[in-house]
């Protein structure tokens, strides 16, 4: 931890180091004039704390050589590679960029590796050769001739897709590097040179079209370089310079649309993109800065036959070598991604991962929401789930038309072996006739994130089912006797089914909410009861429809165990009563009648009506039927009841069905007017 005492170390290791609050590691390493030395470190990649790694290279006399923090291809995590100005001891000063991570685990890189910054061009055609150039490195561009993979890979957990062409370490799909509908994916090539291989990867785009290399000149429509093919295809090319803006030009068919994406800082590049799309004569016709990051994307509906052309330039005008793009061409697909929302608070420590998995205890169900990201498809769908473990079946669950989050239950037989695997989630429309349309799982894993910004995550296509022990309850959501009406407050009933001996506190929660509806956001079941009642309150402009609701427990056995019930179907309808409180008047200290009509009973048998809102007077509670066409408060007032115009008075129906009860809130603005006592002195004359 001191310049004068830094660890000395041989070139081409990697040291495993731990960092506490404010703490400069060193180490000193030995190098020769021209000789290439590298460093890389792996801090935020690996999880854990917040960590923000800042690496220098600082000479004998403690003179900084150079310094860096962030990295396009490594985000957080830093790199250098420089050429040895002269035969010495150096030494590698690594940090906290703010010297606020504690207990951070880092592993540093140090050796004679290439680091190259990008491949160009970061993408090509399944099944091809590329003349590919890492780009970047310090001792100059490195090329390398790379056979690409035979077939796009099946799925997103790393499959082989290659090797280089040198016999390196081969290229692997990165778990979840595309987003869902993608036609291409995200493979990963490591850069050889003298028998040293970089420690991390440079990526690249592999897809099922063929490749467009940029034809310089392009900086303006009359050099744009055409495309040779129709869509789909790929435009590859590199802002060379500061300020500099290519052109392409390519044919589309009217009202037949084309997905037009950006691959940039997703492979990398420190390009933050700008694509704007003209017609044949230059107009603008649309234009994106920021849509996947700071790629850009746009779905562009031609409006004639014909030629078209599209620009790429640096949101900052910033340019260089390593300023690397690919724009992708492909038609426009209806597509629904799939994906579990999340459910836990994003801290400084990292994001929660809290119910990101399915876990049903044996004999139990579990419950999660599953969201539908769609676009070009809205209308119902049906979802399918395969490979799931033995003895876990999945409800049958269906997205109404336009619908975006639904509730999905799990249930696990009481002999399933415990253990879990990865599944296949997706999903078909309703409709038979309607196809061409791209359904799949797409989760993200947050991994590190801070103040709602996301540092370090991955994205799977699988969801992760498992089948945990039994659980020491089972929870029950009692189905509602009567709808719900607008406006009203039900107590729904949550029933624990505990196991013999179990007095644990169970905290319940709805997992879904509808439009509309409000409630506590946790309730718990103390241990020595096996019931409660959980109020859900109906705005008065709460939609009227019917919900299907599922309520989740909780309780802690060596570590937090989930249940859910069996979902329950919650109608939401009209009021169950209107009414209309009749002005009326009363004395200070006197008692007065005041009728209240009834109008559009809705409710079976007898309620309660209480008149509330009174100030400095009471009125006793009446019952009511639903033949009733009107209601009489006797309102007794005291001398010290203010005198004026009352204009808060409403009337609360209360409706019980066995011990569950329907409050609902009504005749809001009823007016009483309050007049004063006459005195002793007015009544003698």
């Amino acid at each position: 931890t001191q310049f004068e005492k830094a660890q000395k170390i041989d070139l081409n290791v990697t040291v495993e180091g731990q960092l506490k609050a404010e703490e400069i590691h060193y180490f000193a390493v030995t190098a020769k004039k021209g000789q290439r030395l590298s460093a890389e470190v792996e801090g935020i990649r690996l999880g854990g704390v917040m960590f923000d790694p800042y690496l220098a290279l600082l000479d004998s006399k403690r003179s900084e050589i150079v310094t860096v923090d962030d990295t396009a291809l490594l985000r957080q995590d830093s790199f250098f590679s420089i050429l040895i100005p002269a035969d010495g001891t150096y030494v590698i000063q690594l940090r906290d960029s703010a010297f606020a991570s504690n207990d951070a685990r880092y592993r540093l890189h140090v050796g004679t590796f290439p680091r190259p910054h990008v491949l160009f061009p970061c993408g090509g055609e399944v099944g091809t050769t590329v003349a590919a150039e890492f780009v970047g490195d310090v001792s100059g561009v490195i090329k390398e001739s790379l056979q690409l993979p035979a077939t796009m890979p099946s799925n997103a957990t790393g499959q082989p897709g290659g090797t280089n062409s040198k016999g390196g370490k081969g290229a692997k799909r990165p778990k979840g590097a595309s987003p869902s509908g993608d036609m291409g994916t995200q493979i990963a090539f490591y850069a050889e040179q003298e028998n040293q291989t970089a420690p991390s990867p440079n990526y690249f785009r592999l897809c099922p079209f063929p490749n467009v290399m940029q034809i310089r000149p392009n900086q303006n429509i009359a050099t744009a370089t055409a495309a040779p093919t129709e869509v789909p295809l790929a435009f590859n090319g590199t802002l060379a310079r500061a300020g500099d803006t290519d052109f392409y030009r390519f044919k589309a068919k009217k009202a037949v649309p084309v997905e037009i994406n950006v691959f940039a800082r997703r492979v990398r590049s420190p390009l933050d993109s700008v694509l704007t799309i003209y017609d044949s004569k230059g107009k603008s016709l649309a234009s994106n800065d920021d849509s996947n990051g700071p790629d850009s994307y746009l779905r562009f509906e031609p409006p004639v036959d014909g030629e078209y052309l599209l620009s790429v330039t640096d949101q900052l005008h910033e340019g260089g070598p390593d300023y690397v793009y690919r724009v992708e061409l492909t038609p426009a697909m209806a597509e629904v991604s799939l994906s579990i929302p999340p459910v836990g608070q994003q801290n400084n420590a990292g994001a929660s991962q809290e119910r990101q998995a399915v876990c049903v205890p044996r004999g139990n169900r579990f419950a999660t929401l599953i969201r539908a990201t769609r676009q070009g498809f809205d209308g119902n769908l049906i979802l399918d789930a395969r490979d799931l473990p033995a003895g876990v079946t999945m409800r049958p669950a269906q997205f109404a038309k336009g619908e975006n989050e639904i509730p999905v239950i799990f249930e696990a037989a009481a002999d399933a072996p415990v253990g879990g695997v990865l599944c296949e989630l997706s999903g078909h429309p309703a409709d038979p006739q309607k196809k061409n349309v791209e359904i799949g799982f797409d989760q993200a894993v947050i991994l590190t994130s801070q103040n709602q910004i996301t540092y370090h995550s991955l994205s799977v296509d699988k969801i992760a089912v498992a089948v945990v022990d039994e659980a020491p309850f089972k929870l029950e959501l009692m189905q509602p006797k009567a709808p719900m009406a607008q406006g009203s407050t039900l107590n729904v009933v949550v029933r624990a089914q505990r196991k013999e001996g179990f007095k644990g506190v169970i905290t319940c929660r709805l997992l879904n909410r509808p439009g509309g509806l409000s409630g506590a956001q946790t309730i718990d079941i103390p241990g020595d009861k096996d019931e409660i009642l959980y109020p859900l309150t109906a705005d008065a402009n709460a939609p009227v429809k019917k919900a299907e609701l599922v309520m989740l427990g909780s309780t802690n056995v060596e570590g937090q165990v989930w249940v859910s019930s069996e979902p329950i179907t919650l109608e939401i309808a009209p009021p169950l009563v209107a009414m209309k409180i009749r002005q009326g008047s009363v004395q200070q200290g006197a008692t007065a009648k005041l009728v209240c009509d009834i109008e559009k009973p809705r409710f079976e048998g007898t309620a309660k009506v209480e008149l509330l809102g009174i100030n400095g007077g009471t009125a006793e509670p009446r019952e009511i039927s639903a033949t009733d066409k009107s209601v009489t408060f006797e309102v007794v007032t005291t001398d010290k009841t203010p005198p004026g115009q009352q204009t808060g008075l409403f009337c609360r129906v209360t409706v019980t069905q066995g011990i569950e009860t329907v409050l609902q809130d009504t005749a809001r603005g009823g007016v009483l007017r309050v007049d004063r006592k006459a005195n002793s002195s007015s009544k003698k004359e």
